[in-house]
């Protein structure tokens, strides 16, 4: 013991010596730089590689960029660029020994590559991949039989996790990520049959998935119960949540395991990855796996969907004697701060470390608006948008997806917002430009209206005819053109005045379809204001606990920001090729400056360039999360007095995350407050009691 000791307090020593030699104004790590900008904050800058690897081939020219070094499971990250027209081709990875075989056959596993398109982001998915090892990549060009195959990477290394005790883990999906079932005829002597309300992609089946949406998932809200209530009382909705929640949330429609992965398909395989990339790394399914499908379309406060994220915590919990890491994706993040906000030091004693990946924080944006006005189905192509949009007004969850009123948009965010698909820097810059809130845009023709008029002021209009008549006048040859805009202070105003003679119809079973009024529901839009005053307090619960918070977000693709309408308002079918979106920096659904203003303190964020589905697929992401749980908590972290740090990863290599000892002199560094000699007397305080 006392040699250990002796080892320990040097290698201590050593840290200590390198951290007091260090300047104040910038360390330079394992690659990656932390310096101060002009405002003060402190950024960590993440180098690029050396050099990209280029390739000359007798058919194409190009360059690609890939991490060096990955967890065993972590999917494959290729950033191309082409300098010659493409012909199209493949991604494969081989093993590092097998250069004598150059044919496709040899493959462990393959992305392809759009023609002509001469540059992007390429997923290349680690289902074969099962040893740890070094691998290679190679370019197969055109279709089979391919012109060649020639190596165009350095050695990739896939590694396992170290050995020991892996801390379980719990996944919360966000909005249409949990497979719901509708089961029925309840009342037939015969017994009753499940299928599968969402997902399905089968536009063949019989009901189609627009008419099972309609039947089955449109539902009518109860303002006595709080609840959204199924209208055919024959049939009922649950969640799949075999396999202790796992079925509910890895492929979303089952359909989706017999088709090659595709832009069409991808979204469907939602945390099978990440499962996947546990599993080969010594976790499994129900001891230290679990996740929480639920009824997306309640309140993300819905007492049965907190009780059960609660139950599956605690059962973890109980059966490890050890706490738990929690990952969610999009909305999920918004269901977990509603149960640190329901049950506060309970829930919060239980956690080990939070990854919260493209919650939408501060709302959807003009996705929120479009959701009412013109209609979003979730990113579901056979939904049709009038379906989705005549639906949302009675989920409690979609109201809780509009950008808040009480929220200080004029903040300073980062500048670099290009909105080119896959652009990236090499580092978050200082610089910075002030948000706008996101809004409602109305162009019209006021000229047969009274010039006192406060188009601003949604009360004086009694019914949405009369609101129509007003702001939905074109432009066209137009003496008086007017423009309204509807900021988050507004919203509710102005939905209720445009949606107030909303009608619906509704599946009440054997009595048929009803026509229902179904407008915008002002107290559930205050129900949202509530429940968005109890998220913004958790900072408060967060400080009493000792657990680790990263927030992960996508930025620098072009995502909805505000809704635009240049010839007069149009609602519904109306608004077809008469309106467009607006956009700024995020992940194509979620904008950055909604993901990156968590409740809650991050001990780290971490930015990457992907689409919203993907971040849970992202390889920089998943090699990221091992990365965190792999290193574990410091026992001496708290909240109560540090800044929040901020990852750019929108380049590769081996300097993605944090590692050992120098990972750790990089966490001391941030804590702004403490004095080095504080800092080194707890250090030498830690060791000496372990």
């Amino acid at each position: 013991m006392s040699l250990s000791l002796s080892l320990k307090t040097n290698f201590l020593l050593l840290i200590i010596t390198f951290f007091c030699c260090c300047e104040d104004e910038s360390v330079v790590i394992n690659n990656e730089s932390q310096s101060n900008t002009s405002d003060g904050e402190k950024l960590i800058r993440i180098e690029p590689p050396a050099a990209p690897h280029r390739f000359d081939l007798s058919a194409v020219k190009g360059e690609i960029k890939i991490p060096q070094s990955l967890y065993l499971g972590a999917n494959i990250l290729v950033d191309y660029k082409l300098s010659a027209s493409s012909l199209g081709g493949w991604f494969g990875v081989y093993k590092s020994d097998s250069d004598s075989c150059s044919d496709w056959s040899c493959w462990l596993t393959w992305s392809a590559l759009p023609k002509d398109q001469l540059s992007g982001l390429i997923h290349v998915y680690n289902p074969m991949i099962k040893e740890p090892g070094n691998y290679v990549i190679r370019y197969c060009i055109g279709a089979r039989p391919f012109i060649s195959c020639p190596v165009v990477s350095n050695n990739v290394t896939i590694h396992k996790m170290r050995e020991g005790i892996r801390n379980p883990i719990l996944l919360i999906p966000g909005v249409g990520g949990s497979v719901l079932n509708y089961t029925g005829p309840l009342s037939s002597s015969a017994s009753p049959t499940t299928q599968r309300a969402w997902v399905t992609l089968d536009e063949l089946s019989t009901p189609s998935p627009d008419k099972i949406f309609m039947n089955y998932l449109r539902c009518l809200y109860n303002s006595t119960t709080g609840h959204c209530e199924q209208t055919d009382s024959n049939y009922k909705i649950d969640v799949l949540d075999s396999n202790f929640g796992i079925d509910g949330v890895a492929i979303l429609d089952p359909f989706s395991k017999y088709i090659s992965r595709n832009q069409f398909s991808e979204s469907l395989w939602y945390f099978h990855d990440l499962v996947q990339m546990l599993e080969l790394n010594g976790w499994n399914r129900g001891d230290t796996i679990r996740a929480v499908p639920y009824d997306f379309r309640q309140s993300n406060d819905f007492n049965a969907t907190v009780s059960r994220v609660y139950k599956a915590l605690t059962d973890l919990y109980e059966l490890n004697s050890r706490r738990v890491t929690i990952v969610t994706h999009s909305m999920g993040g918004i269901v977990l701060s509603s149960c640190i906000a329901v049950f506060g030091d309970e829930f919060l004693s239980k956690v080990n470390i939070i990854f919260t990946i493209a919650a939408p924080f501060r709302g959807a944006g003009a996705l929120s608006y479009k959701g009412f006005l013109t209609g979003y189905a979730f990113d579901n192509p056979v939904i049709s948008s009038e379906s989705a949009r005549q639906s949302v007004t009675s989920f409690p969850s979609v109201y809780q997806m509009i950008p808040p009123p009480n929220y200080s948009w004029n903040i300073p965010r980062n500048s670099d917002t290009s909105s080119t698909s896959g652009s990236r820097s090499n580092s978050i810059t200082s610089k910075s430009i002030p948000s706008k809130p996101p809004c409602i845009n109305i162009t019209f023709c006021a000229e047969e209206y009274e010039t006192f008029f406060n188009f601003q002021d949604f009360t004086q209009f009694d019914n949405f005819a009369e609101f129509r008549d007003i702001f939905t006048e074109t432009i066209t040859n137009c003496n008086n053109v007017t423009n309204v805009i509807i900021e988050p202070k507004d919203i509710n105003e102005f939905l209720s005045s445009v949606l107030k003679t909303q009608k619906t119809q509704f599946n009440f079973g054997k009595n048929g379809f009803q026509t229902l009024p179904n407008p915008f529901r002002s107290e559930l839009y205050y129900k949202f204001l509530n429940l968005s005053n109890s998220w913004n307090n958790i900072v408060k619960i967060q400080r009493r606990h000792s657990f680790m918070y990263y927030n992960i977000f996508g930025q620098n693709l072009s995502t909805p920001h505000s809704l635009i309408f240049p010839n007069g308002l149009k609602i519904g079918e109306e608004a077809k090729g008469n309106f467009h979106i607006e956009t700024d920096s995020g992940d194509g659904t979620v904008l950055e400056m909604s993901a990156s203003a968590p409740f809650m303190t991050p001990f780290e964020s971490f930015a990457v360039v992907d689409g919203h589905q993907s971040l849970v697929k992202n390889g920089l992401i998943m090699n990221y999360i091992m990365e965190k749980i792999d290193l574990n908590t410091p026992k001496h972290a708290t909240f109560s007095n540090h800044e929040s740090k901020v990852f750019n990863a929108t380049v590769f290599g081996s300097s993605v995350g944090l590692v050992g000892a120098a990972g750790l002199i990089v966490v001391i560094l941030w804590r702004k407050k403490k004095s080095k000699k504080e800092i080194i007397n707890s250090m030498l305080s830690e060791s000496l009691m372990e």
